[in-house]
């Protein structure tokens, strides 16, 4: 039997309706993000010289909380409750990040990345090195604390049991994190590697303005002083994330 609709419950579903449609737009500002790369460091603190404490998978989802003041750095929830910092180029969002209140200061869990033995005897050496001396050794399947790596991450500093500190090879180790990922600790520092956008002109027919990026800018801030939108900006040079620049880069003005 078919119901007839009422002028009574016409009125309640335009009612649910509206209802809806106010919230859509609520939940599209919603400060959250999605891993956009294959994996995804969660680190301690703003910025790559901090080891990591996580590893995220691509199409992870997480809660922004706040950002480091140039930008590049989120600091983020998770549902398990840990927090800790990603690199903005390592997510994808709608939600304009200059939103987000700088929280530089902020600390990530104290977790320790961990890793467990994956060969059949592995030696703990003195010094990141083959022919270091040999501290002690550790059987298959010992689960030992991740400290930190040398320039390269071919070796982790790790911290036995039992307390013993000392160095094994990446290769002989199963990591909770990439060793790559954890803190320099022995006296190398982590230098990254700019790649400055390629321009490649508007589609309009070039570029009406050459910008160079200073500490602090957002395409957001620049687009709105020339009087055009972000999206176009990245398009015209290549940009895959809106939230993410750097200082020195030259930016086309479509």
């Amino acid at each position: 039997m078919s119901r007839i609709l009422t002028p009574k419950r016409m009125l309640m579903l335009v009612v649910c309706a509206a209802l809806l449609l106010m919230a859509l737009p609520a939940f599209a500002q919603e400060p959250v993000a999605s891993v956009r790369t294959g994996a995804a460091n969660v680190r301690s603190g703003p910025g790559f010289n901090h080891g990591s404490i996580g590893t995220l998978p691509f199409g992870f989802g997480v809660t922004m909380a706040g950002r480091s003041a140039d930008n590049q750095w989120i600091f983020v929830n998770l549902t398990n409750g840990t927090q800790g910092w990603m690199s903005i180029n390592t997510l994808y969002t709608a939600y304009p990040v200059i939103n987000l209140p700088v929280t530089q200061s902020a600390q990530g869990s104290p977790i320790t990345p961990w890793a467990t033995v994956s060969v059949p005897v592995a030696n703990v050496r003195a010094t990141p090195d083959p022919v270091g001396t040999v501290v002690t050794t550790a059987p298959v399947n010992t689960r030992v604390d991740l400290l930190g790596r040398n320039y390269n991450g071919s070796w982790a500093q790790i911290r036995m049991p039992d307390g013993t500190t000392g160095w094994m090879a990446a290769g002989t180790l199963t990591a909770s994190v990439p060793v790559r990922s954890l803190t320099p600790t022995d006296g190398s520092v982590y230098a990254p590697v700019t790649t400055p956008p390629t321009s490649g002109g508007s589609s309009s027919g070039g570029c009406r303005a050459y910008y160079t990026v200073v500490p602090g800018d957002n395409l957001a801030r620049i687009a709105a002083h020339y009087g055009t939108t972000p999206w176009a900006i990245a398009q015209a040079n290549g940009i895959t994330n809106i939230n993410y620049i750097q200082a020195g880069w030259r930016l086309c003005i479509p």
